[in-house]
């Protein structure tokens, strides 16, 4: 991570966006999947759910920017059941994986009741972050290509 021996891993990503940001996420209830590095925007339901984004800069600066404010590095990398309504199956399960600075950090949510689960300020804008950029990918015609869900 090009630390020296001694150094912390830093606690906060750097304000400005580094030129090796890149991210992934898997969001909402059908399980949206978007990874920056590849381009490869997907629903969880075989080949044909499949399309390819590439997100301008402008875009990736705005994701960039709700992640920085989320402070990312502050989380735990699976929140606790004790912090979010659950449920014992189903219900969405969130994902947001950063690589930035030469950092990688990864949090995960498992069964959520929904977008309002949490019960806690920090989990909630966890939610809303995600939430936030699974809207914005949703928003594309790439995703508006993608077949509806065959369980709806």
């Amino acid at each position: 991570s090009g630390l020296f021996a001694g150094e912390e891993e830093p606690s906060k990503l750097p304000e400005k966006m580094p030129a090796d940001f890149t991210f992934s996420i898997k969001w909402g209830n059908e399980n949206g999947n978007y990874d920056a590095s590849t381009g490869v925007l997907k629903k969880p339901y075989g080949d044909k759910y499949v399309t390819n984004y590439v997100m301008s800069q402008e875009e990736l600066e705005t994701v960039y920017s709700l992640i920085y404010d989320l402070d990312i590095l502050s989380y735990e990398d699976e929140l606790s059941e004790l912090d979010y309504q659950q449920v014992s199956c189903g219900g969405l399960s969130l994902l947001l994986s950063v690589k930035a600075d030469g950092i990688t950090k990864t949090v995960s949510v498992k069964y959520a009741y929904g977008w309002y689960a949490g019960k806690t300020d920090r989990v909630r804008k966890y939610f809303n972050t995600v939430k936030a950029i699974g809207d914005m990918l949703e928003a594309t015609d790439e995703w508006h290509t993608l077949p509806p869900s065959p369980y709806l």
